[in-house]
């Protein structure tokens, strides 16, 4: 008996449908998307029309989709077209310029993977469509799926598609009479998201020269983990080498060191909170005669001058920015050339670490701010101290 071309391919279509639908070994990774499946499927041709027409092609192309889809036919489309020239209309009167299309597809998806043993009669279903678009479940005879205006049966049912299931229908399903179908609105691209940030304030620091002595006293005050945060948000004014050599040079007249500043008060560690404004600032939105709060506390601020550069003024003595606006993740240094001072020496305020139980104690003249003392360096000990003061003696 000869055997036609037509009954040929429907042999072949629907061999290819049994082993779709065949149980297969779970897949380490998707290979196959809906659209993928649709677009393989002769019996699904004007689905994949549709799909394109309507701008879901990216939509069903995503492999990491975990849905059910109901497929209609071509006879399901072809129905369709015959309603719609009955009413003066064609397939692309759906689509512009409201693509009511687009919904009524999604009125064909439902969120989760269902296989027809897992429906109940009489049962609802959400849809993709939302809104309360829902579809009644009825398998008195087969499995059919009800609208308050139409229903379609399932020809073919569970055909996987990799976590995704696909129930082939002899009808397209419409949510309501077509005047009162939602129009599709395209949804808004998702924020980008910011990149993570892989560099922390101390790593920069480490990372240049300029700042070779910054990052000692850094490590002699304890600071090295706060400033290791990636989280932080700040300003920063970094003084360069020149600026601690000019500060131990004003320490020696007084027959101190650097090291004095450590122990055994720590004024060290509230000079370089004194050097964080609480929020990343750039030079361009400095204006002249403000006055910028500081991480040592609301009482210790400075004063900006814009008159010839950037300078930051303190009550004893001033820096002018050499270096401006680089950008560290989220934070902004500003490279200077002098130690800025809150006070004379003997004025600036200790120094106390937070602990895990209990808020810093504010300093002898303001308040440190309470997320930033939650912070620093709980783990300062008296022995770290002493030998940070050590350390510190390379500097002098």
């Amino acid at each position: 008996m000869a055997v036609t071309s037509s009954a040929l391919r429907g042999l072949v279509v629907a061999l290819l449908l049994l082993a779709v639908a065949s149980p297969l070994p779970a897949q380490e990774t998707c290979t196959t998307s809906l659209y993928d499946a649709v677009t393989a499927t002769d019996e699904l041709a004007q689905l994949k029309t549709v799909i394109d027409l309507a701008g879901l092609k990216e939509t069903f192309s995503d492999k990491s989709l975990k849905i059910t889809v109901l497929a209609p036919n071509n006879t399901g489309f072809e129905n369709l077209v015959s309603v719609l020239t009955s009413m003066n209309l064609t397939l692309e009167d759906t689509i512009s310029p409201n693509n009511k299309a687009a919904s009524i597809l999604l009125y064909h998806g439902i969120p989760s993977p269902v296989f027809a043993k897992d429906l109940q009669n009489g049962a609802t279903v959400s849809t993709l469509l939302g809104n309360g678009y829902n579809l009644t479940v009825n398998t008195t005879s087969g499995v059919k799926f009800v609208t308050p205006v139409n229903s379609a049966s399932v020809v073919t049912a569970d055909i996987k598609v990799c976590d995704s299931v696909v129930h082939i229908i002899d009808t397209v399903l419409l949510p309501a009479a077509l005047s009162e179908i939602p129009n599709y609105v395209t949804p808004a691209a998702p924020a980008p998201q910011p990149a993570e940030c892989t560099t922390s304030l101390y790593d920069a620091v480490s990372a240049t020269k300029e700042f070779e002595k910054l990052k000692t006293v850094i490590d002699a005050a304890g600071l090295k983990e706060t400033f290791s945060d990636k989280s932080l948000k700040i300003t920063v004014l970094g003084p360069n080498n020149k600026a601690f050599d000019d500060l131990l040079a004003i320490l020696s007249s007084m027959n101190l060191t650097l090291a004095d500043t450590i122990t055994p008060n720590n004024k060290a560690a509230s000079i370089l909170l004194y050097h964080g404004i609480p929020t990343p600032v750039l030079s361009t939105d400095l204006t002249n005669g403000t006055t910028v709060s500081t991480l040592l506390g609301a009482d210790y601020k400075l004063t900006v001058d814009t008159t010839a550069g950037v300078k930051f003024v303190t009550p004893v003595n001033s820096a002018s920015v050499l270096t401006a606006d680089v950008k560290v993740c989220d934070s902004v240094v500003h490279i200077i050339d002098a130690v800025l001072l809150p006070g004379q020496l003997t004025d600036i305020p200790n120094y106390i670490p937070a602990t895990p139980t209990a808020s810093a104690p504010a300093p002898s003249r303001g308040v440190q701010e309470e997320s930033v003392g939650n912070k620093l360096s709980s783990s300062m000990t008296v022995g770290f101290i002493g030998s940070a003061a050590a350390f510190i003696f390379a500097l002098a």
